[in-house]
């Protein structure tokens, strides 16, 4: 759906190009009606661009015997075990049929107060909730999953959706 969704959104970008190079004056109808489709297409783009950069090539391996864990990205390295995970908290889009509807992540608490936020192209949630059964989990609903640290996204989109 997403490579859909983002193709659909670059034609009527460039619908709207052609429109304007066509028809002159008379396409700022054209224009009124391509380019605000062709917008509203552009977060789950987004969405997918900041969370395969987030998680992309990380790995996150749990061992149930041993209850351990290790997350690897291509910034740090972090093996803690299942016992040390005092909050899972589930971040998911509060529409079902909108762009962001594949996305969703999921906020590991530490005892010691640290964080590490794991997007569902890594894990999903509810194989996390599995894999760590004694960790309290809460969950979120908000009108876009976007990840705490892409402030850029919440500026561009927020106003608009």
């Amino acid at each position: 759906m997403d490579a859909f969704q983002t193709a659909f959104g670059l034609s009527l970008g460039l619908a709207a190009g052609y429109a304007v190079r066509a028809l002159g004056a008379a396409s700022l109808l054209v224009l009124g009606i391509l380019l605000p489709a062709a917008w509203w297409q552009f977060p789950g783009f987004r969405l997918l661009w900041t969370y395969w950069r987030h998680d992309g090539r990380a790995v996150l391996v749990f061992n149930r015997t041993q209850k351990t864990a290790t997350y690897r990205n291509r910034d740090f390295c972090l093996n803690f075990e299942s016992t040390d995970v005092v909050q899972l908290t589930h971040h998911h889009p509060a529409r079902a049929g909108a762009a962001s509807a594949d996305y969703s992540y999921s906020v590991l608490t530490f005892a010691n107060g640290t964080e590490l936020v794991v997007t569902n192209l890594l894990c999903d949630h509810f194989v996390l909730h599995t894999l760590l059964p004694g960790t309290l989990a809460t969950t979120v609903s908000q009108r876009y999953a976007w990840l705490p640290g892409d402030l850029l996204s919440r500026r561009l989109f927020s106003p608009f959706f």
